[in-house]
């Protein structure tokens, strides 16, 4: 699959207490890594998703549609959650989505947007998805694809079976989508992230990340 240019939706999700669970599981915790990989990428690939990379805990995945990418973060919760994990363990992923308009250059995501996802992503809790502005005005319907500069506050997804619905720091204002019956949005009240220059490759102010480049 080729990796998908222009208007796209990016998400990225990690382990809540990672080092904790390496630490409790020991030799086993490489065991649950590679099942958390396989249903992460699961509803992905279900969704028409592309992995870009995959490192550690961390996985990181764009999508054509705005849409796709929220029924993939939700199909991935709902997988993670029914799953019974060794030890008793009660795994934790988040999940950020955004969209925009990364640069792609030899296969390789740059802006921005990158950037701006992966904040997203750490801002919450495990067991949430957040969706920046434009990524919920887009799955709403009320998202101009030539405005894709606006990243005013995020939206916490609730679903069925969702737990810990607040974003860290959030305030409870709901903003129901009509056009997904089973969902719901908090808005968070927090302001944008800081902007990155859009030549930088993603990562220079998290957790010294890299560029990711994608995977065939």
């Amino acid at each position: 699959m080729q990796a998908p240019s222009g208007t796209v939706t990016l998400m990225f999700t990690d382990i809540e207490g990672s080092t904790r669970l390496a630490q409790q599981l020991g030799e086993g915790y490489a065991a649950l890594l590679n099942d958390e990989r396989q249903l992460l990428r699961a509803a992905v690939g279900e969704a028409g998703g592309y992995e870009v990379d995959c490192r550690a805990d961390e996985l990181f995945a764009v999508f054509a549609r705005a849409r796709d990418g929220v029924a993939a973060a939700v199909a991935a919760q709902r997988s993670l959650g029914a799953r019974s994990w060794p030890e008793d363990v009660q795994l934790r992923v988040r999940a950020g989505l955004h969209t925009g308009e990364p640069a792609l250059e030899d296969g390789i995501y740059l802006g921005v947007d990158v950037t701006r996802a992966a904040r997203i992503c750490s801002a919450g809790h495990g067991g949430q998805i957040l969706l920046s502005q434009t990524t919920r005005d887009l799955v709403a319907g009320e998202a101009d694809l030539k405005d894709l500069s606006k990243l005013i506050n995020y939206h916490a997804l609730i679903f069925p079976s969702f737990q810990n619905p607040l974003i860290r720091g959030a305030s409870r204002q709901a903003v129901l989508i009509p056009t997904m019956c089973t969902a719901s949005f908090l808005n968070s009240g927090k302001k944008s992230p800081p902007t990155y220059r859009a030549n930088r490759p993603y990562g220079s102010k998290i957790r010294r990340r890299k560029s990711y480049s994608g995977t065939s």
